[in-house]
């Protein structure tokens, strides 16, 4: 989230788009940092508080960084930490709902005690009766509903510099979710220290 500039490079034969920003390089480095958290989601917190509630409710603040790649222009010229951000996603198919024959790629799969809940009137108000309504969605997070709580508790000992308590915590949230890229990251950075 942020501005950019966008200019053209090439010859007489190709030309293609180039965008020059310190929010667009903050956007590369997001993108490489999925796979140091092993998530496939990242968002910062600009972007965060852009969101409505229900879709901040979805996303777990699982860092907070500072790059040194900013200048005066940029949105960050103190060089402040960010928080950063992730959607959690469950690849667990078994609980997948299964899909009628003249389903649509976009149409909203209501979860069962709401099938019968008229959704056009919901349409005009924005997209965040989809968090709640919506069995992909709602069926994506479904695997997080313990772990999360124990995870807060982690993050928020581990950012006031109580890690005796997070290292608790992190251990609680690994006996629940082995392979949590962020919670073995906050581990890895923690004992290093």
């Amino acid at each position: 989230m942020g501005w950019t500039v966008q200019g053209a490079i090439g010859s007489d034969y190709k030309i293609d788009a180039s965008y020059l920003s310190p929010n667009l390089q903050f956007a590369y480095k997001l993108e490489e940092l999925t796979s140091f958290y092993e998530m496939q989601i990242l968002l910062s917190e600009p972007l965060y508080n852009l969101m409505s509630l229900k879709a901040r409710n979805t996303l777990r603040k699982i860092d907070v960084i500072a790059l040194n790649m900013y200048n005066n222009q940029a949105q960050n010229a103190n060089n402040e930490p960010i928080g950063i951000y992730t959607f959690d996603l469950s690849f667990n198919t078994k609980d997948a709902p299964t899909i009628s024959e003249d389903h649509q790629i976009g149409d909203l799969i209501k979860l069962a005690e709401y099938e019968t809940i008229n959704i056009e009137s919901f349409k005009n108000k924005g997209v965040d009766y989809m968090f709640t309504l919506d069995s992909d969605i709602v069926g994506l997070q479904h695997h997080i509903h313990e772990f999360n709580p124990i995870f807060r508790q982690a993050f928020k000992s581990y950012v006031q510099g109580e890690w005796a308590q997070a290292c608790e915590n992190i251990d609680r949230c690994l006996e629940l979710w082995e392979n949590d890229g962020p919670t073995k990251s906050l581990q890895l950075y923690m004992s290093q220290f």
